[in-house]
């Protein structure tokens, strides 16, 4: 790895070589606040494009690799935006979202499948 020195970031361009795989970086002499000493950890790259599983480990990913594009991606129309200020962006918790609602089947409450249920409450809300 190189680093910057203007940005402080650290570098590695690789090709096909790192294939599909994975990493971790282990950082030296960083404070740890419940120990209250210096410990060595192994992290994620912060500038990672993907992560592993419950983002255990930094993935090696090539955007223009057939393999990582899901399909339509090349053909997928991106719809413009005539006026961005008209735009409505919701942040929300997956668990808020219906985990108190009753017309949202019991099984899926405050889960992600709670968004496929066509006519729910939430859902009515947001289709609004």
């Amino acid at each position: 790895m190189v680093l910057d020195a203007n940005s402080g970031v650290w570098r590695y361009e690789g090709g096909d070589e790192l294939g599909p795989s994975v990493a971790s970086l282990e950082t030296t002499a960083a404070y740890h606040p419940v120990s209250m000493a210096l410990e060595t950890m192994l992290t994620t790259d912060p500038y990672s494009l993907s992560l592993s599983t419950n983002s255990r480990f930094s993935q090696f990913v090539n955007l223009n690799d057939d393999d990582s594009k899901p399909e339509g991606w090349e053909t997928h129309v991106i719809p413009t935006v005539t006026n961005p200020e008209d735009a409505v962006i919701y942040e929300g918790h997956i668990r808020d979202f219906s985990v108190r609602d009753e017309s949202t089947s019991a099984e899926n409450r405050g889960k992600y499948l709670a968004f496929t249920e066509q006519g729910s409450v939430p859902n009515q809300h947001l289709a609004s």
